[in-house]
């Protein structure tokens, strides 16, 4: 096997590892995927800076935002990985209003607003 696919599939075990004990309660799938990002990235998993992020995501959209939702731990895993979280979350928030406006569904424009960060920041 490929040593840097061997390096990044024992990376991605162990993000996801240190990434469940601090959000037992959510998804497993969605802690691979947040994990999987890190990952992506050659980067060990920050539980706490994902925490301050997730903070950080709350104050900013409430309980019933279509930002957070199951979505809450990757947005704030990226966040984590940004440079300067605030910004990320800004560009999402913004990408995300302009959007809602367009006929399509809800939980799509989530994923299309996702994207559209990512290329944005990156």
């Amino acid at each position: 096997m490929n040593d840097k696919v061997q390096r990044r599939s024992e990376l991605l075990v162990e993000n996801r590892n240190l990434l469940h004990k601090d959000f037992f309660l959510e998804n497993g799938l969605i802690t691979v995927i947040a994990g999987a990002a890190f990952a992506q990235n050659d980067r060990t998993a920050d539980p706490d800076r994902v925490k301050d992020c997730r903070k950080l995501l709350r104050d900013r959209q409430g309980v019933f935002s279509q930002v957070r939702g199951n979505n809450e731990l990757i947005i704030s895993a990226k966040m984590a990985l940004s440079p300067n979280p605030e910004l990320y979350i800004e560009n999402l928030i913004n990408i995300y209003e302009k959007s809602a406006n367009k006929k399509s569904s809800r939980k799509f424009m989530n994923f299309a607003n996702f994207i559209q960060v990512e290329f944005l920041i990156l």
